[in-house]
């Protein structure tokens, strides 16, 4: 039954995906010099608040969403690929690109005596060959290790990409800065990843990444799904807060809970077009939170929850009143910054200033979606 329900959604995910290539090969106004974008914002990092310096890089995208197994449920980030004949000095192009238009906040920052996390994310991995040459991946660590107020680097990758030998070049080129890989495990339940986000790795494969980074000096954070699709409301609670339970016992130093936001040409974004899902409440990621976390566990682990479209209909939200959205993100922000469990201690919360509170809590009861 589990196989023919995972090729049923392969099928299903392949051909938004091909739908989603034939609008990319229209374009012929590349600008392959530049990144997809890039900024500078407030930030929680490890031992304080600070910044992060992102740089979305524009490649050949994710192998994953490349391959006949057409990449996770969720995932529209496929759209921002560049050509497959994309050339490394191209994005090394887009590097100096965003570091020329960001030097000067930079600067700034170390003069206010403020710590900048650089993040670098693409489509895919870093730790893939076919989109960061071993080579390409060093020059850009050499070209910004020393850049004012950067106290770390971040870059995203899949499990299967960790390999101990291209870990051991990059920290030879950090200048003893930490460096942190970040992972989409998803969800701790293998049928929840492999099966319903499509993910193509297993439980196994993300634990030997992790034991292969800390072996190599390297820290990981752990991006978690909460609603997948096919998961109910009151379900995809359970299963995050198990998954950050078990995110905190298989080694993450951090863990970013991930609300889905409904994403162009996806699985997604199919159903929800015909009201067949709901982006999850925000009283859903409090309650996560609630569940999963203890002062403890804030102690060892940072946990970041900084989801995308929040507040909107295609992101996480409560009701359609913007006061209760921002009420209610302004709580989870604040327990982000302090990592503080009093925050969301439920006596300390304004659960009845909404009606939209009796709503959700009908909708945990008997929502099939």
């Amino acid at each position: 039954m589990s196989e023919k329900i995972a090729l049923m959604i392969k099928k299903q995910t392949r051909m938004l995906r091909d739908r989603a290539k034939e609008r990319i090969n229209k374009h012929t106004n590349w600008n392959l010099q530049k990144p997809v974008t890039s900024w500078i914002a407030e930030d929680r990092l490890h031992d304080e608040m600070g910044y992060e310096f992102t740089i979305i890089f524009r490649t050949c995208a994710c192998s994953w969403a490349r391959s006949d197994d057409a990449g996770c449920t969720m995932c529209g980030y496929f759209n921002d690929k560049g050509p497959d004949s994309i050339l490394q000095s191209q994005i090394l192009d887009q590097l100096q690109y965003a570091i020329s238009k960001h030097l000067k906040k930079l600067d700034e920052i170390q003069k206010e005596g403020k710590k900048t996390t650089i993040k670098f994310f693409s489509s895919g991995s870093f730790l893939d060959n076919e989109e960061f040459r071993p080579e390409t991946r060093i020059e850009i660590i050499k070209q910004v290790v020393n850049l004012p107020s950067i106290h770390n680097i971040l870059a995203e990758t899949r499990p299967e990409f960790v390999k101990e030998d291209s870990l051991k070049s990059l920290m030879a080129v950090c200048n003893e800065k930490p460096l942190e890989l970040g992972i989409g495990m998803e969800s701790s339940n293998d049928y929840v990843r492999e099966i319903l986000i499509n993910k193509g790795f297993s439980s196994q494969n993300l634990k030997d990444s992790i034991k292969i980074a800390h072996k190599c000096g390297v820290l990981v954070k752990t991006y978690l799904l909460l609603k997948p699709p096919f998961l109910n409301e009151k379900t995809a609670i359970r299963d995050a807060v198990q998954s950050i339970k078990d995110a905190v016992t298989w080694g993450a130093d951090s863990i970013s809970l991930n609300p889905v936001n409904i994403q162009a040409f996806t699985l997604a974004e199919l159903l929800f077009n015909h009201q067949k899902y709901r982006s999850p409440w925000i009283y859903s990621v409090i309650s996560v939170f609630q569940k999963a976390l203890t002062q403890e566990i804030l102690d060892r682990v940072l946990i970041l929850c900084s989801p995308s479209a929040a507040g909107k209909e295609r992101g996480v939200h409560n009701c359609h009143d913007k006061a209760c959205n921002s009420t209610w993100l302004k709580i989870m922000n604040e327990f982000i910054s302090t990592q503080n469990m009093d925050i969301i201690d439920p006596k300390n919360l304004p659960y009845e200033e909404c009606s939209c509170w009796g709503e959700y809590n009908l909708f945990l009861e008997r929502s099939p979606i």
